[in-house]
């Protein structure tokens, strides 16, 4: 051991010597000339020169450091750079191959490098484009025994002053290797800030990753990041060396965008394009081939989550399509939005300076009201739904301006004088279809179309401002009312041409037209021919210069219709009117039950609610040389009044030479009718219905009736007396009778020709108990001849009935009956010539079955 130990000693002791020698002697020796040498050597031999504060040299491990190094530039150089500052650069040498006598550096290692780099000398410097040295490139690297280059926290501020542009840099970090027939390339900027002739500042991260051989370049990743979005490129560029003259590549790229993020970044360097603002959401795929800087292709996938463009809301889409040089083409792209579907299909976009665009829209489902509100339209009282197609072409560069041919189909359309009434409804319509042109903007939406209700035709054109609001103008030949399913919230039928508008915003809405209708009726009111202008403001539909035409009969006016207060006022005065066309007016409101004509004239004002029965009104009428019920009348003068629904008639009369009726009385708003009916000294001789029997009928009658229940019920009394009666020049006795009618039966009694005739009787109006009881007695039933053949057939003949009548029935038909008829005596004779029955005759029914005893008539010998 001691033997071992001497043999080593002495070497041990020399390389101390000389290690201390080294570090503290000769390694500072050489780092102050090295560091002293740098400065002149660089100043001599290089375009740059090149100074540091420090210079070390480590042995153990064998590298070579220096630290706040600065690099002037010279000469052209300075052109492009003044000055980069360094912290500090680190070569570290492989000891192995120290060894052996060769030097490789296995790293070179440059931290924080600092520059401004003026880019115009580059960009500008003159010459045709040239091949890549690739193969020179390569061939130094076979000879440079440098492994790895790291380049690391790289500051740096990239600008061109000619082109208004620069990029910041900030905290970098580069990493090239060296792997002899290839180079690999990493870089890392977490902080990119870009101003593009003066505008931005972008901020973006980017990294990259690729592998660069003599003739191919392979991108495995270069990603930038904008905030919340990043897009992804992968791919090779082949025949990279031609890159200047000729590129090629095959790339994908794929990416997460968040639109409003990017619009805000990207919209001050596009300024002169004036791009619509737009939000939402987009994942895209791209497939890139590249032939030349002309010939760019490829494939594209796009989803959008959300979209808006300016104030159009896009909602979620899936667009699969091509693009060929500035063409991108999509064959099918599907809209989802919560106002409905639309399919675009053969679209095309150009990038060009304007985005020219066509496509073909198909809308399976759009709510307007929703589409409306996504445009920040709220509160619009328009409804509507639409489906149709709609070839479409224009720009999206600002100003917006998109054209597009339309058919389409709508059902219920809805437009209110306000948004949260729902009872305000201007017009409503169940189906219409529509064909024409439009035009989109970012200002507004216009258009121009043939429309469609039902079967009628007619024509609209409008336009629709998001600031200020919608003006839209129809005409049409002809309208059936049928076709709109409600206007105004009142009761319209029949047709009518028509020329109009309506126009409003998200606080109102109007309209106005003229109508000329055919048939028309209002509320159940019927007005035949009318001609008008019918518009609505603030809450109120006026109908003014109404002229109006029915059958015998004009008339003039207008109407006030108030939906706040849902009340009605105005004024109809008629110079010529013909009575049974006012009862052709009133029969949607009341029947009148009696045949009624003459002419005349009349004024009614009314005024209060939207309910016949709680209005208003005042009614002055006269008529002359009319008919009631078939009876010939003088002069018809009929006021009425009515204050809240309470009408009360201040004069009803109708003369007929001597005779006269008098109406009095009223009905209140629960329809209730109290009215009494005075009928004196109706001559029976002056009746046309007594006329059309006999011309040899005289009396006078005279009558009392009163009316009271429901107007659609009414239960009617009536009492009467036929006085001063003759018949073919003799007197008969006076008649009296009592009637009773209501909604279900009708009953009553008579004494006819001085108690000669007694009757009662109840006859239902449905299938409930009937009952009729008769009594003759000693009735001279010849004296009615003169009424069936001729002025002297009773004065030919004697006879005589006595019989009692008693018949009934439990389901009121009369082939059920049950009852009896006795027939005491009954007695005819005429000259030599007569018959009567000796003993009674009696008929028996029972439900409807007929019993006859005694049937048995005599003449004078018994035969």
């Amino acid at each position: 051991m001691k033997r071992v130990l001497l043999i080593l000693l002495p070497p041990l002791v020399f390389l101390s010597l000389v290690a201390i020698g080294l570090k503290y002697w000769a390694l500072p020796e050489a780092e102050s000339w090295a560091l002293g040498n740098l400065k002149a050597y660089s100043e001599k031999n290089l375009p740059v020169i090149i100074e540091a504060e420090s210079l070390k040299f480590h042995l153990l491990r064998p590298s070579v450091a220096a630290e706040k190094i600065t690099i002037t530039s010279k000469d052209s150089i300075k052109e492009i750079t003044d000055k980069v500052s360094i912290e500090s650069v680190k070569i570290n040498l492989d000891l192995f191959q120290l060894l052996t006598g060769r030097l490789h550096v296995s790293a070179l290692l440059v931290d924080s490098p600092n520059a401004v780099v003026n880019l115009d000398p580059i960009l500008e410097k003159p010459g045709k484009a040239a091949a890549l040295p690739l193969d020179q490139m390569f061939e130094l690297l076979e000879k440079v025994p440098v492994e790895r280059i790291f380049l690391h926290n790289v500051h740096s501020h990239l600008v061109s002053k000619r082109h208004n542009t620069s990029a910041d840099i900030q905290g970098a970090d580069l990493l090239i290797g060296n792997h002899q027939k290839k180079l690999s390339l990493r870089i890392d900027v977490p902080r990119i800030g870009l101003m593009i002739q003066g505008q931005g500042p972008l901020q973006a991260r980017v990294d990259l990753s690729a592998m660069l051989a003599r003739d191919q370049l392979q991108l495995l990743r270069a990603g930038v990041r904008f905030e919340n979005s990043e897009v992804v490129v992968r791919g090779d560029f082949p025949h990279f060396q031609q890159i200047t003259i000729h590129p090629e590549a095959n790339l994908e790229a794929s990416g997460e965008l968040k639109l409003q993020e990017l619009f805000q970044q990207l919209r001050p360097l596009l300024a002169s394009y004036k791009l619509p603002a737009i939000q939402g959401d987009a994942t895209i795929n791209l497939k890139i081939g590249i032939q030349g800087l002309d010939h760019l292709s490829g494939t594209m996938n796009v989803k959008t989550k959300d979209v808006s463009v300016a104030a159009f809301a896009l909602g979620n889409a899936s667009v699969q399509g091509v693009f060929k040089g500035n063409n991108v083409s999509f064959s099918e792209a599907e809209i989802v939005h919560p106002a409905g579907k639309a399919l675009l299909t053969n679209t095309d976009f150009q990038l060009d300076e304007n985005l020219n665009f066509k496509t073909h829209v198909k809308v399976s489902e759009l709510d307007v009201q929703k589409l409306l509100v996504s445009l920040n339209l709220t509160e619009i009282p328009v409804w509507l739904q639409l489906q149709g197609e709609m070839p479409c072409r224009g720009n999206f560069k600002m100003p917006l301006k998109i054209n597009c041919e339309a058919t389409l189909r709508g059902q219920n359309a809805l437009v209110q004088s306000t948004y949260k009434d729902p009872k305000s409804v201007i017009v409503d319509i169940a189906e219409m279809t529509a064909k024409g042109t439009t035009e989109i903007t970012d200002k507004s939406v216009s258009y121009k179309a043939t429309l469609t209700l039902g079967k009628d035709a007619g024509e609209s054109s409008g336009v629709i401002e998001y600031a200020k609001g919608f003006d839209i103008k129809y005409s049409s030949p002809q309208v059936d009312f049928e076709s709109v399913r409600n206007l105004a919230n009142l009761k319209f039928k029949g047709v009518t041409s028509l020329e109009g508008g309506t126009r409003g915003d998200s606080h109102a809405a109007t309209f106005d037209m003229k109508l000329k209708t055919q048939n028309f009726t209002f509320e159940n009111y019927y007005f035949g021919q009318m001609n008008g202008v019918m518009n609505y403001k603030k809450g109120h539909l006026y109908i003014d210069d109404i002229a109006g035409l029915l059958p015998k009969s004009s008339y003039q006016g207008n109407v006030d219709v108030d939906f706040h207060d849902s009340k009605i006022s105005g004024k109809i005065k008629a110079p010529t009117l013909e009575l049974s066309d006012l009862v052709k007016v009133f029969e949607g409101q009341y029947l009148f039950p009696l045949d009624l004509r003459g002419g005349g004239a009349a004024d009614i004002s009314f005024a209060g609610p939207l309910n016949f029965w709680k209005m208003s009104y005042q009614l002055d009428s006269k008529f002359r040389l009319g008919q009631l019920a078939g009876e010939s009348f003088d002069e018809l003068t009929l006021q009425v009044q009515s204050t809240d629904g309470n009408m009360q008639i201040q004069k009803a009369t109708l003369k007929k030479t001597t005779g006269n009726i008098t109406v009095v009385g009223g009905i209140n708003p629960q329809q209730e009718m109290n009215v009494k009916i005075d009928g004196r000294n109706f001559r029976l001789d002056e009746s046309d219905s007594v006329n059309k029997i006999s011309s040899n009928i005289f009396g006078v009658l005279n009558f009392t009736s009163q009316i009271r229940g429901k107007v659609l019920e009414p239960e009617v009394t009536l009492r009467g007396s036929v006085t001063e009666t003759v018949l073919d020049e003799q007197e008969i006795p006076s008649s009296f009778f009592d009637l009773k009618i209501r909604r279900t039966v009708m009953e009553g009694n008579a004494n006819f020709f001085g108690h000669r005739i007694q009757a009662d009787w109840l006859i239902p109006f449905n299938n409930t108990p009937m009952r009729l009881r008769l009594k003759t007695v000693d009735w001279n039933y010849a004296s009615m001849f003169s009424i069936l053949g001729g002025n002297s057939l009773q004065n030919e003949y004697d006879s005589s009935l006595t019989a009692d009548i008693d018949l009934r029935s439990d389901s009121g038909q009369w082939q059920k009956a049950t009852g009896s008829v006795a027939i005491k005596n009954l007695f005819l004779k005429r000259g030599n010539l007569s018959f009567r029955n000796p003993e009674p005759i009696q008929v028996k029914m029972d439900d409807g079955r007929i019993r006859i005893q005694n049937f048995n008539l005599e003449g004078p010998q018994n035969s």
